[in-house]
């Protein structure tokens, strides 16, 4: 696992300095075992993981220690830190700017460096770099045009890693032509800039399992491996790998979702 850059000591007044001044929506254990952060209300109830066990997976997959992984919606850090675990090379992104900052205070209070950018995902094209694997955590499903943004991170990415809510059949009562292809989705409605946990625009499309599938086959990502389904309260959810050269055969992939 990748060391810390600095061993720095912090007082338990100053943890709790950075812990009162910003408004943080998840706590998680400095490496000494403080906790940073506080959980919101009608969130997950427990302290997070780090690493979080689908980075652990992701790393007995796909060993990260020399690849260049990009890091889509940091939210506060948590993520960012497991992926340090592994390697040393992480890049992260996010769209609202306190997030950059919860993130940069997360790593630095345990010692870490990545560099972390203010951005819009929907925006990022080749000139932004070019990446081994795109880390993608709770975002897809925040966005307007999700087909678009797969297609883009194809130009620029081997591999991409993506947990993000779907849409059942049943639901998806919309639908969508993108350069000769068809794609089903459910429009849901999103709660504004003020909430931390919504995206930036009125709306978002949530794709069916089929429709993403198809999408990620037509940016490249051929070779796709379903590894989790699950019902959350907001809806399905799914953990899938998808890989331009990555063989997945022996992957532990569960059968696509019948819903």
């Amino acid at each position: 696992m990748s060391a810390p850059k600095s061993q720095l000591k912090n007082s338990n007044a100053i943890i709790e300095e950075f812990n009162q001044m910003l408004d943080w929506r998840a706590a998680a254990p400095l490496p000494d075992g403080r906790l940073l952060g506080r959980q919101s209300e009608g969130k997950r109830e427990s302290v997070n993981r780090i690493p979080d066990k689908r980075i652990t997976l992701l790393n007995e997959l796909l060993p990260l220690e020399h690849l260049r992984v990009l890091e889509i919606g940091c939210f506060e850090g948590i993520h960012t830190m497991g992926l340090l675990q592994y390697t040393k090379h992480v890049t992260g992104l996010d769209l609202r700017p306190v997030n950059v900052l919860k993130t940069l205070t997360r790593l630095s209070l345990s010692g870490y460096y990545a560099p972390i950018f203010q951005g819009n995902c929907e925006e990022l094209d080749e000139s932004f770099g070019k990446f081994d694997v795109v880390f993608h955590f709770g975002v897809l499903y925040h966005l307007m045009s999700p087909v678009q943004h797969i297609k883009s991170l194809g130009r620029f990415a081997d591999t991409l890693y993506l947990d993000t809510h779907i849409a059942s059949t049943a639901n998806a009562t919309e639908s969508s032509e993108i350069d000769g292809d068809t794609y089903r989705y459910s429009l849901v409605g999103e709660s504004g800039w003020l909430d931390p946990f919504s995206g930036a625009d009125p709306t978002s499309i949530h794709l069916t399992y089929a429709s993403l599938k198809k999408a990620l086959v037509k940016a490249g990502f051929k070779n796709v491996a379903l590894l989790n389904f699950r019902d959350e309260r907001n809806g399905p959810r799914i953990l899938v790998f998808g890989s331009r050269t990555i063989d997945v055969s022996s992957f532990p992939m569960i059968a696509d979702p019948s819903i």
